[in-house]
């Protein structure tokens, strides 16, 4: 195990791609976006699917996430929903109709990684999610978050905060949006957790635009389904 920790950290932290064709109730948690002038913010929902992560590390990464979205120009607002079928009734903010600006963020631990036979070494996975779609869901492997995590340069909130932001990232710009550096480099090295433990990686200035245009259209793409329905 040492060595392969060695490895990760030594040359790369891998993340799977999306595979495209792409008062608050309770249990939700809203932070509004801090957006530069002249830019508007524009919401999402992220319902959170804990499968065995620490609540205290859970917040603290959610708190990373929200400041490398905000930066990006989205305000969050975090739903805790039910880990099994039967917790479905405890969790009311989970219960209201999914939207295509709801996403599902699922942290799933032990062996789970192995049901995605060609992401096995990767950190998550986000599914196919195109723009008409209600409650794109994205994956993160908590057994990995903690594998990079155990080398002490970030600690596992930091990189789990990171981890499923850049899930989402690939939700909202698609299968191929790896880049060279910044939250969505396919492979984070050393110096890249570095940046981690003191701050955060960040969208480029054109992924973040992608995103807000994407989330803009998925917007409107719910109106016209509103309507549609209203009519009905």
């Amino acid at each position: 195990m040492a060595g392969t920790r060695g490895a990760l950290m030594g040359l790369i932290l891998v993340f799977g791609t999306a595979y495209g064709q792409s008062a608050p109730a309770a249990g939700t948690r809203t932070q509004p976006a801090v957006s530069p002038e002249g830019r508007d913010s524009l919401k999402i929902t992220l319902r959170m699917y804990n499968y065995g992560v620490a609540r205290s590390t859970l917040v603290q990464a959610e708190g990373k996430a929200t400041v490398i979205l905000n930066q990006a120009g989205l305000e969050t607002a975090w739903v805790d929903c039910p880990a099994t079928p039967a917790e479905f009734k405890s969790y009311p903010a989970c219960q209201r109709p999914l939207s295509t600006t709801d996403f599902a963020v699922k942290l799933v631990t032990a062996d789970e990684p192995d049901r995605f036979h060609s992401h096995h070494e990767a950190m998550g996975r986000a599914m196919p999610c195109t723009r008409d779609q209600d409650g794109c869901s994205a994956y993160v492997f908590y057994r990995k978050v903690l594998e990079v995590a155990a080398d002490g340069i970030a600690d596992k909130s930091q990189v789990l905060g990171h981890a499923m932001v850049h899930e989402i990232g690939h939700l909202l710009l698609g299968p191929d949006s790896h880049t060279a550096s910044g939250i969505m480099r396919g492979r984070w090295d050393k110096r890249d957790l570095q940046t981690i433990a003191q701050g955060y990686l960040a969208f480029s200035e054109r992924q973040s635009e992608h995103i807000r245009e994407e989330i803009r259209e998925r917007s409107a793409v719910q109106q016209v389904q509103l309507g549609k329905a209203q009519m009905q």
